[in-house]
C-alpha cells in the first residue's frame, strides 16, 4: 500500500480520536470546542485527500481534490481562533477572525470552480494531482500568512509563561507544529 494512502488513513483516525478526546474531556470549555472545530478540518482533508488518491474517476478525483484542499484552508483560521482562545486574547484578534471565516464562507461556491482547481496532472509518484487556479494562490498565501502568525502568537506567550501554561503551551506548539 501507498506511504500516501496509509498516513492519509492515520491522519483521519488520529484526528477523529483527537476530537473525541478533547470533547469528551470538557466540552463544556469554549476553548476546547474551538479546538475540536480545528481538528475537524484535519479528518476532513485527510478522507478526502485519500478518496482522490484512490480514486479512477477523473470527475470524482477532482471533486475530491478540491473538497480536501478546501477544507485544509479552514484549517488556519480555526487554528488561529484556537490559538486566540487559548491564550486569552480572543477579544484583540475579533474582527480578523470573523473576516476570515466570512470570507471563507464567501468563497466555498468558487472552490468548486476552475478557479481553485482546474484539473490534475500526474507529477513524480502522484497519478492525480491538483493544478493550482488563480484563487488557490491568494488562499495559499493566506493560509501561510494565518499559521505563522498563530505560531507567533504562540512563541511570544510561551516566553512570558512560567510553569504549567508554558508547558501547555509548548505541547499545543509542537503538536500542532508536528
Amino acid at each position: 500500500m501507498n506511504y500516501f494512502y496509509i498516513t492519509s488513513i492515520l491522519n483521519f483516525i488520529s484526528s477523529v480520536w483527537t476530537i473525541f478526546f478533547v470533547l469528551f474531556s470538557n466540552h463544556h470549555s469554549k476553548t476546547n470546542r474551538i479546538f475540536a472545530l480545528f481538528a475537524f478540518c484535519v479528518p476532513i482533508w485527510s478522507l478526502f485527500h485519500f478518496l482522490w488518491l484512490i480514486g479512477d474517476d477523473q470527475n470524482h478525483i477532482l471533486f475530491y481534490m478540491r473538497i480536501s484542499n478546501y477544507s485544509a484552508f479552514f484549517i488556519p483560521i480555526s487554528f488561529l481562533h484556537f490559538t486566540c482562545h487559548l491564550l486569552e486574547d480572543y477579544k484583540r484578534h475579533k474582527i480578523l477572525i470573523k473576516s476570515l471565516y466570512l470570507f471563507h464562507l464567501f468563497m466555498i461556491p468558487l472552490g468548486f470552480t476552475e478557479y481553485f482547481i482546474p484539473s490534475s496532472h500526474s507529477i513524480m509518484f502522484f497519478k492525480h494531482y491538483p493544478k493550482a487556479g488563480s484563487l488557490y494562490f491568494i488562499l495559499f498565501a493566506e493560509y501561510i500568512c494565518m499559521t505563522l502568525y498563530s505560531f507567533t502568537l504562540i512563541l511570544k506567550k510561551m516566553k512570558l509563561s512560567t510553569g504549567a501554561k508554558k508547558n501547555q503551551l509548548q505541547i499545543v506548539f509542537w503538536g500542532v507544529l508536528i
